[in-house]
């Protein structure tokens, strides 16, 4: 890369209009994700915003001890980071 392109000025002008221009789209995800019922276990949905999969078994972050305990007996060794609940 060249020092002009490594400028942060710029850079950061870039990413506040990327923000712009992605703010109505987020806006329309949430709301469309609000007026979602709750789908069917096992139920994979689909709308020009949101992908939605509603897994086989309820979910929550309180649940990754268990996977970590699961993970560390299986493979004999810790959970990855970007798995666990502490990133």
């Amino acid at each position: 890369m060249t020092n002009t392109e490594l400028k942060p000025d710029p850079i950061r002008h870039r990413i506040a209009e990327d923000d712009v221009a992605l703010s109505p789209v987020e806006g329309n995800a949430r709301a469309e994700i609000g007026a979602l019922r709750t789908p069917a276990p096992n139920v994979y949905e689909e709308t020009p915003t949101v992908i939605r999969y509603n897994g086989a078994t309820p979910w929550s972050p309180a649940l990754i001890v268990k996977v970590a305990k699961f993970f560390h007996a299986r493979f004999n060794k810790e959970l990855p980071i970007s798995a666990s609940a502490n990133h």
